[in-house]
């Protein structure tokens, strides 16, 4: 084998195994890994008391979620997370409010046929519903998983 085949047949397995971003979703028996086009997500809902779409931009730092910012075009919709500070305008009839500093280990999403609940990584939209069934309690979680075992269908 030539040095520059060699070259190039390690630095593609070295691509395979490298860690890469994932979403890991289960909700009982049903699991669910989708890659993350980087370390951005969101979760779109219906929010029940006002009946209005939210959208929750999240991101993975390590091994933590963090919310950065939620936007909707109702006001009551973003003043029921009581976050300090007050909304903004994003353009186009929206407001955004940015979180306050926090992170989470995993979200725990109950699901509602009236919800609308998706998670969006960028590179896959999930409807919750459709995924884990109306009546679903989905706990999300963040992780690095090698590229070449979620290629090989090795992850759920």
């Amino acid at each position: 084998m030539s040095p520059v085949r060699g070259f190039r047949i390690a630095i593609v397995g070295a691509a395979l195994a490298a860690p890469f971003p994932v979403l890991e979703m289960q909700a009982g028996e049903r699991r669910m890994s989708v890659p993350l086009a980087g370390a951005g997500f969101a979760y779109t809902y219906r929010q029940s008391i006002y009946q209005v779409a939210v959208r929750e931009e999240l991101r993975l730092v390590g091994d933590t979620i963090r919310i950065d910012r939620a936007l909707s075009a109702d006001i009551r919709a973003l003043e029921y997370f009581r976050w300090p500070g007050e909304a903004e305008d994003a353009g186009g009839g929206v407001l955004a409010w940015q979180a306050p500093d926090n992170a989470v280990d995993h979200l725990r999403i109950l699901v509602n046929a009236e919800g609308d609940q998706a998670i969006d990584t960028g590179t896959r939209r999930v409807t919750l519903g459709e995924a884990f069934g109306d009546d679903a309690s989905v706990i999300v979680r963040g992780a690095l998983r090698p590229l070449l075992l979620w290629l090989w269908g090795l992850l759920p």
